[in-house]
């Protein structure tokens, strides 16, 4: 990515969500590459997460990226992010709020590198020429930027109180985060979200900060909390964006955090399946499950198709291929002896849909196709996670699919 201006949105200027990797860094042997403005967005600056290894400045960034209301960057992967030789909107880098999570920024540029791209639209600015721009807010932010941070914190966690039927509450949950990010270790942060949110306070600002505390969390050693201020959003009313983002975060916490794949899975299964094909959250649901299926040997592999009765040790259920599917997929299994076999498909209520296999067969290795076709609107809806379960013997073996639209 180069010459490009991510500015003005009221979410992230840049999502890199799954295994989404894109390169913005200079590449001084085409001269090509860089010199991206990230900058007066309304949520965060760069958001990065799941499996993705984006490239802001290895070792060349040449990006502006600094305004953002939230973090400038906010990378939950574990993993490090290189954007080196980067301007932070200031002579002397980033400030300690200004970058979530391990971020490579040194050395960074004392001066901006594009300015003559210098684009007029800061978030903040065009909110505050709104007359219904909380003067709240407005004071926090000028204390942020003059670093009276406990200042900052006041003003903030006191609108975040008193004004909770606001429209704002997000944006004083995003600066809250961030300022506090300034002045506070790891767990004092976690302590004052927590204490902050023993009280009835803003919607919007709830959700930013269960978020948030979420990610904090996860850094620590009980990750498994992470999953806990999560589950308290369960009962609220969320947008489509939220959704998914909770999704996303649930997805990559079982998948990253915890080590639970088949968990992390089920969740990007639920985003394909609550969102149309065309949207932005499915392709990058479908880009992890993909990525995962290659990385982890999810899938049998076309052209595998050996039936070597000598060579089986063990009776198996492979992944159904493909998946997900629309409208057939091809179930394989082997048995090791030869047995009694039952292999039946169920909706994700646990209704039997069909029994594919019911008899005894010899020990090799076995294929069962499904359709569903014929479910489709009449029993289960256009898409939606399967489950398929194979009994032999006294042995059972079950696996998810999932049919796309």
């Amino acid at each position: 990515m180069s010459d490009n201006y991510f500015n003005g949105s009221n979410g992230y200027g840049i999502a890199c969500y799954g295994s989404a990797s894109p390169s913005a860094y200079y590449n001084s042997t085409y001269s090509i590459g860089g010199n991206n403005r990230v900058q007066y967005n309304g949520n965060r600056g760069i958001v990065i997460t799941g499996s993705s290894a984006p490239d802001f400045g290895s070792p060349y960034g040449y990006n502006s990226i600094f305004s953002n209301t939230g973090y400038e960057i906010d990378n939950s992967t574990g993993s490090y992010i290189f954007a080196r030789n980067n301007y932070w909107g200031n002579p002397n880098g980033p400030r300690g709020g200004d970058i979530n999570g391990l971020v490579y920024y040194v050395p960074y540029l004392e001066d901006d590198p594009n300015p003559d791209r210098i684009v007029s639209g800061d978030y903040l600015a065009l909110q505050k020429t709104n007359s219904e721009f909380p003067p709240m807010l407005e004071q926090a932010v000028l204390e942020m930027s003059n670093n009276n941070y406990e200042k900052a914190t006041e003003l903030l966690e006191t609108f975040i109180l008193h004004e909770k039927e606001s429209s704002y509450g997000s944006m004083a949950g995003v600066l809250l985060l961030k300022n506090l990010d300034f002045y506070m270790d790891g767990r004092s942060r976690i302590n004052e979200i927590e204490n902050l949110l023993n009280n009835e306070v803003n919607k919007g600002a709830k959700f930013e900060l269960l978020t948030g505390l979420s990610n904090a969390v996860l850094k620590t050693v009980d990750k498994n909390g992470a999953l806990t201020f999560i589950e308290d959003l369960k009962d609220f009313e969320l947008t489509t964006e939220q959704r998914n983002r909770i999704l996303f975060q649930k997805a990559f916490t079982n998948i990253y955090g915890l080590n639970d794949l088949e968990n992390g899975l089920v969740y990007l299964h639920e985003i394909v399946n609550r969102n149309s094909v065309n949207t932005l959250d499915y392709q990058l649901a479908m880009e992890e499950i993909n990525y995962l299926n290659q990385i982890y040997d999810l899938m049998p592999k076309p052209g595998d198709e050996e039936n070597n009765i000598e060579s089986i040790e063990a009776t198996t259920l492979a992944a159904n291929y493909p998946n997900p599917f629309n409208p057939t997929t091809t179930i394989t299994y082997t048995l090791k002896e030869k047995s009694n076999v039952n292999l039946t498909v169920y909706d994700i209520l646990g209704r039997e849909l069909e029994v594919l296999v019911n008899t005894t067969q010899d020990a090799g290795e076995y294929k069962a196709q499904f359709n569903a076709s014929q479910y489709v609107r009449r029993i289960v809806p256009t898409s939606g996670v399967y489950i398929y379960r194979l009994k032999v013997g006294d042995k059972t073996f079950v696996k998810k699919m999932l049919l796309t639209k």
